[in-house]
C-alpha cells in the first residue's frame, strides 16, 4: 500500500497524491460509525506498518497512535510533537452519486474524517522518509469518535501522550468556505463550545376544556423555548457570539388531553468560558421563572460537552509560516459554531488546529450528498509535514523563535 519513490521531488509528490487519492476512495467507501472504527484502524496500522512506522500498544479499542522517532538524541530532551486526526464516520444514507459511495447502508463520512486521516498518513509517509533529519518526534494520533464526542477523552485517558511528554498539538478540518487546497488559521477561538441541555416539564394533566384545573404543561415549554430566545439576545455581551438552540420538542398524545409532562432539548454554542458559564446560568434561572409563573416543576439537565477551540498564538503563527514555506495559500478563518473535540486536547498542552479548503463543494458537510476534495489531499498532507518539522525545529532551537506578536 505504500507509494513508491521514484526519484525527483516533481515524481515523487505525483506519487504520493497518486497514493493518496486511493486510500481516500478506500475509506470513504468503508466508513464505520463512532466506537466501531475496526476496519478503519486496521487499515491505518496496515499502512503505517508497510510505511515502518511504530504503532504503539496504547490499549484504545478502536484508533491507534503511533510515533516516528527523529535521529539519534537523547529522549528526554528531544522534542515532541503531535499530529491529530479523526476517523469515524455519520449514521447517514449516503446519496452523492460517487463511484466511491459508502457500501455500508446508513454510515458515511459526510464530515470529511476520512480525508482528515488520509491527509495525516500522507505526513506521516513524508516524514518516516525523512525521519533522520528530524529534530525530535512526531506522535501521529488517529483518534475515534469525535462524532460523538468522546473519542479525545479515550485518548488522553490512555495516558499516551502525558508519557510521551507531548509539547504541542496539530489537527485540521475540511471547510467549504476556502478555495480548494487553502487553508485557513488564526489565533484564539475557531470552534466552539458544545454543550446539550433536556429540560423535562411536569405537572397536572387534564380535559383541554377544562385548563383551570390543571397546569398546561406544553404552555409552560412553549413560554420556556420563548423565553430562552432571550438568553444570546440580551443576557450575554453583543460583542461576544454564542447560539441557543431548542431542537426537539415532546409532550401530548392526543388533541383533547393536557399531558402531565413534557420536554425538550437543545444546543448551547459559545467561544469563551466566561460566556459559556453565563449562557447555562441564563438559561436556568429563565426555566426557574418560567417554573414559578407556570406553577410546574422543571428539571434542567445540562451536559456539557469539549470546550471551544482555541489556538495558541505561538503556534497559529507557526502554522501560518509553515504554509508560506510550502507556498500554499493562508488566510484568516471565520468563526464557526460547530464543535470539535480536539479541543479537550487543549486541557493537556497547547495546540492548533486550522482549516483546509474544499472549494464549492456540492453539498455541505454532514449532508447525504457531502464528499471531500481529493484534489486538496496533497495540500493537506503536506501542511501536516511542514507544520512538525518546523515545530521540531523551532524547539530544537534550530530557527529562531516564533514572533507571536505578529498579527495573523
Amino acid at each position: 500500500m505504500t507509494f513508491p519513490d521514484h526519484g525527483g521531488a516533481d515524481r515523487s509528490l505525483e506519487s504520493l497524491e497518486s497514493f493518496l487519492t486511493g486510500q481516500f476512495r478506500w475509506f470513504h467507501s468503508h466508513p464505520e460509525l463512532s466506537g466501531q472504527e475496526v476496519a478503519t484502524t486496521a487499515r491505518i496500522r496496515t499502512v503505517l506498518e508497510d510505511l515502518a512506522i511504530e504503532v504503539l500498544d496504547v490499549g484504545l479499542p478502536t484508533g491507534l497512535i503511533a510515533r516516528i522517532r527523529g535521529r539519534a538524541g537523547s529522549e528526554a530532551t528531544r522534542p515532541v510533537v503531535a499530529l491529530r486526526a479523526d476517523i469515524d464516520a455519520l449514521p447517514i444514507t449516503e446519496r452523492s452519486g460517487s463511484a466511491n459511495a459508502s457500501v455500508h447502508p446508513g454510515v458515511q463520512h459526510a464530515c470529511g474524517h476520512d480525508f482528515h486521516l488520509v491527509a495525516l498518513l500522507g505526513a506521516a509517509a513524508l516524514l518516516s522518509r525523512r525521519a533522520a533529519s528530524l529534530p525530535g518526534d512526531v506522535v501521529l494520533v488517529f483518534q475515534p469518535a469525535e462524532e460523538s464526542m468522546a473519542g479525545a477523552r479515550q485518548v488522553i485517558a490512555t495516558g499516551a501522550l502525558q508519557s510521551l511528554k507531548v509539547r504541542a498539538m496539530f489537527g485540521l478540518h475540511v471547510n467549504a468556505d476556502l478555495a480548494r487546497g487553502h487553508v485557513a488559521v488564526a489565533e484564539g477561538a475557531l470552534s466552539a463550545a458544545v454543550d446539550r441541555f433536556r429540560v423535562d416539564v411536569r405537572g397536572r394533566g387534564g380535559h383541554a376544556a377544562a385548563p383551570h384545573l390543571g397546569e398546561d404543561v406544553p404552555l409552560a415549554i412553549s413560554h420556556s423555548v420563548a423565553q430562552l430566545q432571550s438568553v444570546v439576545s440580551r443576557r450575554v455581551d453583543p460583542l461576544e457570539p454564542a447560539v441557543v438552540s431548542v431542537t426537539h420538542i415532546d409532550a401530548g398524545h392526543t388533541w383533547n388531553v393536557l399531558p402531565d409532562s413534557g420536554w425538550f432539548e437543545g444546543t448551547a454554542r459559545t467561544f469563551s468560558d466566561r460566556t459559556r458559564r453565563e449562557v447555562e446560568s441564563a438559561l436556568r434561572s429563565i426555566l426557574a421563572g418560567v417554573a414559578a409563573a407556570s406553577n410546574v416543576e422543571i428539571e434542567v439537565r445540562w451536559q456539557p460537552g469539549p470546550p471551544a477551540v482555541v489556538n495558541d498564538g505561538e503556534l497559529a503563527m507557526l502554522v501560518r509560516e509553515a504554509c508560506q514555506d510550502l507556498s500554499i495559500p493562508v488566510e484568516t478563518p471565520r468563526l464557526r459554531a460547530g464543535g470539535e473535540d480536539f479541543a479537550e486536547y487543549r486541557a493537556l498542552m497547547p495546540g492548533a488546529f486550522y482549516l483546509i479548503g474544499m472549494g464549492a463543494p456540492e453539498a455541505p458537510t454532514h449532508s447525504d450528498r457531502f464528499v471531500a476534495k481529493e484534489g486538496a489531499l496533497l495540500n493537506a498532507a503536506r501542511v501536516h509535514y511542514g507544520v512538525a518539522r518546523r515545530a521540531l525545529r523551532h524547539w530544537s532551537r534550530e530557527i529562531p523563535p516564533v514572533d507571536a506578536s505578529r498579527r495573523l
